[in-house]
Parts: C-alpha cells; structure tokens; sequence
C-alpha cells in the first residue's frame, strides 16, 4: 500500500512498500517549492527510502530544475536520471526536447508563460551551470547494456525516448543499479522503476444489483 501525504508532516506507515509525498509546490513560487521538496527529502531519508523517484510533469511545467537539483543535493546520490517522456499521452522527447501529439497541443502552458521551456537539456543546463549528458534514441534502441554505458559517464544524465519499449529498456537497464540513482519522471516511467507487487488472487466478490454510478476526478488537468 503506499499512503499519501504532504511534505514535512509525520510519516504514516513506515514499513509500507511505497511512500508517496505529495509536496504540492507546482503552484507555489520558487523558495517555497524548494523548501516543501527540502522537507519531502528528510522525510525520505528519515524513512531509510534508498530508491528515490521524482515524479515531474511531462510537459515541464513547475520549478522542476530547482526542486531536482535540491533532492540531489540533500540525498546526493551517485546518479541522476532524468526522463518524464510518457509516450501514452502523445508526450516524448528527442534530442533533449519535448513533441507533443497534436491533439494534446491543448495541455501544453500558454506561449507567453515566462518560466516554461521545452528544452529539457537547456533548462537543466541553467541550472547545473553545466550541459548534462544526453543519451540519444540511437543508444536506447540498442538495449540495455548500451543504455547501462551511457548512464556510467556523468552524475547527470538526460534520457530521449519516443516509446513505450524506450521507457522499458530504460528502466529495466538500471533499476538494479548497485549505486543510488535519483530518478526523475513523470507517470510513464514509474512503472518501469519501482518494484511490482505480486498479485495477489482472490475469490469472487459479490456486487449489489442494479446500475452503478462511478464518479472519479483529479485536481490536476494532467
């Protein structure tokens, strides 16, 4: 089970298997969002979390560099992997830059929005004051070895992928890393880096007759 909670608050269950923080900084200015994923991070290791996901928004909207480069600095971890591709909702990136599906166009930030870039590299780059290793399509399609090589070079590491075996082979490559790895992503990645739990089967429920009514919303236009 993984519970959810709001940064710097008291921790639920410590033995669950997945410990999700909601820090809820994408609306908050600057200082403030660093400071709520400064509280996430003690929380983190307080809880004696060694595999550490970041999950950002696909289009690259909030303070993700900001707040990314202050989990690394906390938690410093031999790695940072980045890659919020999430080829299921028309999102990837080659290059080091964002493509959206055209009938997602309407998701993305406005034009004039001062603070987004689609730039995944560039925008990290400001930040670092140093461009980070990218691994390009070409790499990733060779498998996992190659994907293993590439990510050894650099603490920093920048992840193109157009499709789902892209995030696949990515994961798969180095989710057992020997060494910590901060990984930052959003929702299409995850799947393939945090540990599955085994199904579990169970007998036949019974249902009240009659229709249903299933109503289900989100906060979030992503």
């Amino acid at each position: 089970r993984a519970p959810y909670r709001s940064a710097g608050r008291r921790l639920p269950d410590a033995n669950s298997a997945v410990l999700v923080i909601n820090a809820r900084s994408r609306m908050s200015a600057v200082n403030r969002a660093k400071t709520l994923v400064r509280a996430a991070a003690e929380d983190l290791q307080r809880a004696g979390r060694h595999v550490v996901y970041y999950k950002m928004d696909s289009t690259l909207r909030g303070h993700w560099p900001d707040e990314l480069t202050t989990l690394d600095s906390f938690l410093r971890p031999a790695h940072v992997l980045v890659c919020p591709a999430f080829p299921a909702r028309g999102r990837s990136y080659r290059d080091g830059c964002l493509n959206v599906r055209k009938d997602e166009w309407n998701e993305l930030p406005s034009a004039e929005s001062a603070t987004w870039s689609t730039n995944l590299r560039c925008s990290l780059e400001e930040q670092l004051g140093y461009r980070p290793h990218l691994v390009h399509l070409d790499v990733v399609a060779r498998g996992q070895k190659a994907v293993r090589k590439a990510a050894a070079k650099t603490s920093y590491i920048v992840f193109d992928a157009t499709r789902e075996r892209d995030l696949q082979v990515i994961g798969k490559a180095l989710r057992g890393s020997e060494t910590q790895i901060l990984w930052a992503g959003s929702a299409g990645l995850v799947r393939y880096v945090l540990p599955r739990r085994p199904k579990v089967e169970t007998g036949p429920r019974s249902t009240p007759g009659g229709p249903w009514l299933l109503i289900q919303g989100s906060r979030q236009q992503i």
